[in-house]
């Protein structure tokens, strides 16, 4: 994903990224997500990322290529 996609989206509440062949995330893009579905990709490991991402309840990673959560 480039890491100005989402640059313009500070209301960005919601976002569904399931079966795009996503191996990697850039940091601080999805902050301020209630909802993150990242399903069907090729995500090997969860960085700290996620540790800043205090608003988010709902966190999908099935099917993914998941070796550990850091």
């Amino acid at each position: 994903l480039n890491r100005n996609l989402f640059k313009f989206q500070a209301n960005l509440k919601r976002i569904y990224l399931s079966n795009n062949y996503i191996k990697t995330l850039p940091e601080d893009i999805f902050i301020r997500l209630d909802i993150l579905d990242l399903r069907n990709n090729f995500i090997e490991s969860i960085d700290p990322l996620f540790e800043r991402m205090s608003n988010l309840g709902n966190l999908n990673l099935e099917n993914n290529n998941l070796n550990e959560l850091l």
